[in-house]
């Protein structure tokens, strides 16, 4: 589904996803999609007064922004 979409732009969809708090199902597609690539993003978690980071690890890989 995501396969046309760099890596910065599905790492940048990510994290507005979980921003503005969209459908969860959404949001799981592109984790499922970030892990498939092998892909690590934090993000600052809104839901709690004291701000957290979330990660997303499939493998011990360094991202290739480029692609």
């Amino acid at each position: 589904m995501f396969q046309q979409l760099s890596n910065k732009t599905l790492i940048e969809a990510y994290e507005n996803a979980k921003f503005l708090r969209l459908d969860e199902e959404f949001i799981s597609l592109l984790e499922l999609e970030l892990n498939n690539r092998g892909l690590s993003v934090k993000v600052e978690n809104t839901n709690t007064k004291k701000k957290r980071n979330q990660s997303i690890v499939a493998h011990p890989m360094t991202p290739d922004l480029n692609s």
